[in-house]
């Protein structure tokens, strides 16, 4: 057992942080090149008082287990690690005990910060955001080790899965459809996990500003994470498209129909996310306000599909993007910019690109 962990340190952990130095670095700037020791106490103190603003984190912990199961799916894919399918001959309960240790030290980053802000928060007395940095620490290391763990053991030519194929063959089939489709009969998994991710995330904010009952931010920053969150199917939808819908590339239909198209494939996704916001607050809150609001997420999310267009972005920048976005956009919203402009610029840039992509196609 010693000899397969040295082999899985070497060949996941180490090319890891290797592929990923520049990001490292980028991260090590940001945070510590700005902020000094005392400021991060004075930031992570902010944090275990109001621990609302816990949800930033979680996403942004999200995002880099999302790059660690990105990178982990891609090294189980390359031909010359087919060899990982074998641990399926090793006992579970050491097999998972082996992917818990290669998924901790993946972690490294967010196990180091969380023990940090856990000590903050027990010497501040704040016993219940110590317990929350605790367990959300361990729901995503454990909920990791399970995807890496079943990822790894599994054939690198994985079948569908039949779980929804007998009530998705009876939906409806237009173009806005097709790749919610896909998700439900191939990725019903990873549907299933983001949208019990987002909707979390949303209904602590909506818990926290009914607890407020003031500050509508915290609603259109729930929103922004959720976004965050659903960004997830972006990538996928991109990997979609150019392995089963290239033949709309050859049908003439109108750009301005193929983006609206899209913005309604996104709609149709976050319609759990919508229901939720809407069932809660309908009675309480202005119609105008949650319409201007749920465009946000609406408009980012396309805007992150049409990053795809662009030469030069993978899924390593992918990730950077949504995370910095996000970052950025937190601090934006709570500047008190109205978040319907925040929406129209980004579905400008999203019809920008997408313009642009079409004329490069055509020419």
């Amino acid at each position: 057992m010693k000899a397969v962990r040295k082999v899985l340190v070497r060949a996941l952990v180490k090319e890891f942080y290797k592929a990923n130095t520049g990001f490292f670095l980028v991260v090590l700037g940001l945070g510590f090149g700005f902020l000094k020791t005392a400021q991060h106490v004075d930031l992570t103190s902010f944090l275990a008082v109001k621990p609302f603003y816990y949800l930033v984190v979680l996403v942004l912990w999200l995002l880099y287990t999302a790059k660690t199961l990105s990178f982990v799916f891609m090294v189980k894919r390359l031909p010359n690690n087919s060899w990982l399918s074998y641990l399926v001959l090793l006992n579970p309960l050491k097999r998972l005990l082996l992917v818990l240790h290669i998924q901790a030290l993946l972690f490294l980053p967010i196990l180091g910060y969380g023990f940090f802000m856990t000590a903050i928060a027990i010497q501040l007395n704040q016993w219940t955001s110590a317990v929350l940095v605790i367990a959300g620490n361990l729901i995503l290391l454990f909920g990791a080790t399970n995807m890496v763990e079943s990822k790894l053991i599994s054939p690198v030519d994985t079948k569908l899965q039949i779980g929804f194929k007998n009530f998705t063959n009876r939906l409806p089939k237009p173009f806005p459809m097709l790749f919610v489709h896909h998700l439900l009969n191939r990725q019903s998994i990873l549907l299933l996990g983001t949208k019990t991710a987002s909707l979390i995330v949303l209904v602590g904010s909506i818990w926290i500003f009914e607890m407020e009952g003031t500050d509508l931010r915290l609603l259109n920053l729930g929103l922004l994470l959720s976004a965050a969150v659903n960004a997830a199917f972006c990538f996928h939808y991109h990997q979609y498209q150019q392995s089963e819908l290239l033949i709309y590339r050859n049908l003439p239909i109108a750009n301005n129909l193929q983006f609206v198209w899209y913005g309604l494939s996104y709609l149709i996704l976050m319609l759990p996310e919508l229901m939720v916001f809407f069932g809660n607050l309908g009675l309480d809150i202005s119609t105008l306000f949650l319409l201007k609001s749920a465009l946000l997420p609406l408009t980012l999310l396309l805007f992150y599909h049409c990053l795809f267009y662009l030469k030069g972005i993978d899924m390593e920048n992918f990730i950077k993007v949504v995370f910095f976005a996000t970052a950025i956009l937190f601090f934006v919203i709570l500047g008190r910019i109205e978040v319907i402009f925040i929406s129209g610029l980004f579905l400008l840039l999203s019809y920008f690109i997408f313009q642009k992509r079409g004329q490069e196609s055509t020419d």
